[in-house]
């Protein structure tokens, strides 16, 4: 069994509150996403990512959610399906409230940054965007410009795959990174050339869509299996131990064929940083959740979601 709905055999999977009630809540984080956006009372809720099972279900409900720099929390006693990739991801409806939570979580780690004046470098990755959801793509789009206002900057468009190819660090046998990360597990160029990893003058931060938003009913049979690409904007993070928060910037209509009305879809953007590689090492996962916070604001976007069928 996996972790769609119609693959739930002794349980039955969270329902998703928004829109019509009836679109999947994806993923093995799923519950906890489903919680927070359902129950005023709570405030936070845990779960995990691996590959997407954090920002997936965040995107999908519409929600807040972190997955924290790899290595930056203690997993030891925690069952985990890809040691190397598993990590806790904490989802809430404030993004203004995760300044005060993380440190918390963290216990104060030395390994991580506070938010600072330093310069802040925006890359927009044209191998991920404009996705083929043009209402999505704007939606994104506005938070950026939101991103520039607020830091007084301009996005830089980057390529990944010219860069790979102009720069091939894995020789001309894989020229192509596209068909390198098929199958490949780790980019250390994206750490070195890309974020920068290793600068503590400057935060480095790429946006990314988690998916191509559309309509995803929970009863719909869930597609074959296969392995996820590490091309997928999903195995960035992991790939590299990188923070990444993913935060709803708005929602899309849509006539739903449940109630045969219109409703309105959650649209969400996710943001990394780099982890911490430097000596001594410093990571990104505060000043990411600032970034995103001020985005918000400058891009008149709510940092704040309401429980229940709309997020505002």
């Amino acid at each position: 069994m996996r972790e769609e709905p119609l693959e739930c055999v002794e349980s039955t999977a969270p329902f998703n509150p928004r829109a019509d009630g009836y679109q999947g809540p994806s993923e093995s984080g799923h519950a906890s996403a489903a919680s927070i956006s359902s129950y005023d009372w709570l405030d936070f809720s845990l779960g995990s990512d691996t590959n997407g099972s954090g920002r997936k279900p965040a995107s999908y409900n519409g929600c807040f959610s972190i997955r924290p720099s790899t290595g930056i929390l203690s997993t030891k006693r925690v069952v985990g399906y890809f040691p190397q990739f598993d990590m806790p991801v904490f989802f809430g409806r404030d993004i203004s409230r995760f300044s005060k939570s993380i440190p918390a979580w963290y216990r104060d780690s030395p390994m991580l940054r506070v938010p600072s004046q330093s310069p802040v470098k925006i890359l927009y990755p044209s191998n991920y965007l404009p996705t083929t959801n043009e209402a999505q793509t704007r939606l994104i789009d506005a938070f950026v410009s939101g991103l520039e206002a607020a830091l007084q900057i301009e996005r830089t468009a980057i390529s990944l795959a010219e860069l790979w190819a102009k720069d091939c660090p894995d020789g001309p046998v894989h020229g192509d990174i596209s068909v390198y990360l098929d199958t490949g597990t780790t980019l250390a160029m994206l750490l070195d050339k890309v974020l920068k990893a290793d600068s503590k003058g400057c935060t480095t931060i790429m946006i990314l869509p988690i998916e191509a938003d559309q309509p995803n009913y929970r009863e719909a049979e869930p597609p074959s299996y296969g392995l996820l690409s590490g091309y997928a904007s999903l195995n960035m993070s992991p790939m590299t131990r990188s923070p990444e928060v993913t935060a709803p910037v708005s929602d899309i209509p849509y006539i739903s064929r449940v109630t045969h009305r219109e409703e309105r879809l959650p649209i969400a953007v996710s943001v990394i940083g780099a982890p911490g590689m430097a000596t001594p090492a410093y990571c990104t996962d505060l000043i990411l959740t600032d970034l995103v916070e001020k985005g918000l604001k400058a891009g008149g976007i709510e940092t704040r979601v309401k429980t229940g069928r709309s997020m505002y």
